[in-house]
């Protein structure tokens, strides 16, 4: 029997301490996630190329929603922005996702953590697009939702 989950669910860090529970994020309807190695490189004077990995493994999580009503949008943007709209708000999270490279759901709290000093993996949110407001407005002339939602959710 399958397990009804979210898809990807952050947890706020604040000054290195993790903030509450685990929140869902509203379930996406694009996925896309890019695994990273970062390469310190040149070439020589022959022209061949001089490199060693730096860090590899470095994941990037892009969410799509075809529409968010105003409530899930505030929601969800102002786990980033606890300064200015007074809720949490945090530059760093830990994230619970689907992994494509491991095929299976991971917890970069917990799941990166090895005998030999692996650590756990914060992220950061890249930016908030919303790309129209919905022509329907409510009776106070407020948008309904807005359509092309789009965030980034970035390993530092």
């Amino acid at each position: 029997m399958a397990v009804n989950r979210a898809l990807v669910k952050i947890k706020p860090v604040i000054n290195g301490v993790p903030y509450n529970d685990w929140v869902d994020l509203p379930a996406p309807y694009g996925y896309k996630m890019t695994s990273t190695t970062l390469v310190n490189s040149a070439r020589n004077s022959k022209g061949f190329v001089i490199a060693s990995v730096v860090r590899e493994g470095i994941r990037k999580i892009e969410l799509t929603w075809n529409f968010l009503d105003v409530i899930s949008f505030s929601k969800m943007a102002q786990l980033f922005e606890g300064d200015y709209t007074g809720g949490v708000g945090s530059f760093s999270f830990y994230v619970d996702f689907f992994d494509t490279v491991v095929g299976d759901f991971v917890n970069s709290e917990t799941d990166f953590l090895v005998p030999n000093g692996g650590n756990p993996r914060e992220f950061y949110v890249g930016d908030r697009i919303t790309d129209t407001a919905k022509i329907k407005l409510d009776s106070d002339s407020k948008p309904i939702g807005f359509t092309g939602v789009k965030l980034s959710l970035i390993e530092k």
